[in-house]
């Protein structure tokens, strides 16, 4: 499965949950907003930004309110959200769970929670959290070529974020809608930015699959929950 795949269904999902009454001004609140959602909201929704990044709250237009700060800062009231997204963040966070215990105070009963997290138990998510973060550094910018203001940020990959014990923790008086183990664009686009590397990550995905007889393809995993009503 790919990421286009799963965010079609994640979408479908919203839709039928939420677009069905195309007057309410539902609040959305993405956590980790960067320059862009990865999820396709209504125009008339209020759409609420959070990151410790100016320069990506500067590039994202869909938002209507931008917040400067930390997702781990409870920046709105309790109960006042009904869509929270955290897209790509929580493997940077040293404490994972307090994230996720703010989002679930934010969000109205029956609201949504989208995460998306690495898969730690993938070649990808084995790379990132054991190597050194500066190869990170050295990754965007020479395959990437981000600007020095566009690096990537530290991981921690915390136990808490680990696919499975994301879903022990979230499924506790809430219900999961759609949980799905995907590839990355990442991969995609390694294949046309660097050969020689995609070369070597396919080779050593092999190795790893033909010794673990796991599947160390999914990169990612990307889980929808309902907050208990």
């Amino acid at each position: 499965m790919n990421y286009n795949l799963v965010s079609n269904n994640i979408n479908k999902l919203v839709d039928e949950n939420f677009a069905s009454l195309s007057d309410q001004k539902y609040v959305v609140l993405e956590a980790g907003c960067g320059s862009l959602s990865h999820i396709n909201l209504k125009q008339n929704w209020i759409k609420i930004g959070v990151d410790i990044s100016y320069e990506q709250l500067k590039k994202n237009n869909q938002l209507n309110f931008k917040v400067l700060a930390d997702v781990q800062e409870q920046v709105i009231k309790n109960d006042s959200v009904d869509i929270i997204i955290c897209w790509d963040v929580l493997e940077h966070l040293e404490n994972p769970n307090d994230a996720i215990n703010i989002f679930l105070k934010l969000l109205k009963k029956g609201g949504f929670i989208i995460l998306s997290v690495p898969n730690i138990e993938s070649t990808k998510g084995i790379v990132t959290k054991y190597s050194p973060f500066y190869i990170h550094n050295l990754y965007y910018r020479y395959i990437y070529k981000s600007s020095p203001k566009s690096m990537p940020f530290k991981t921690y990959f915390k136990q808490p974020m680990h696919p499975k014990n994301l879903v022990s923790y979230l499924e506790k008086n809430n219900k999961i809608l759609y949980s799905a183990y995907y590839v990355s664009n990442m991969i995609n686009s390694l294949k046309h930015r660097s050969k020689l590397l995609y070369t070597i990550y396919t080779f050593c995905t092999n190795i790893l699959v033909k010794l673990m007889s796991k599947d160390y393809y999914m990169t990612d995993f990307a889980i929808v929950v309902r907050k208990g009503v």
